[in-house]
């Protein structure tokens, strides 16, 4: 099932271990997994909020998903 919009408020900081593989590579910490999965969740033109630290999407192993989403940060 796909939805408009998805919110999400992952556990800042949780590891996963061991990592698991998903569209974008190696998710090894829950605000990529929640990232991931919300995602695959949306519509075509859907919206994910997601409460994420504020380094995580400019952390190496990011890259793949700031490539293919349309970003908009606010601080």
């Amino acid at each position: 099932m796909n939805f408009d919009l998805v919110i999400a408020t992952p556990p800042l900081g949780l590891k996963l271990t061991p990592p698991i593989y998903g569209k974008f590579g190696r998710i090894n910490n829950a605000e990529h997994f929640f990232i991931e999965k919300g995602i695959e969740s949306l519509k075509t033109n859907g919206v994910l909020i997601a409460v994420i630290s504020n380094n995580k999407l400019t952390s190496t192993g990011s890259e793949k998903i700031c490539v293919n989403i349309s970003l908009k940060m606010i601080f």
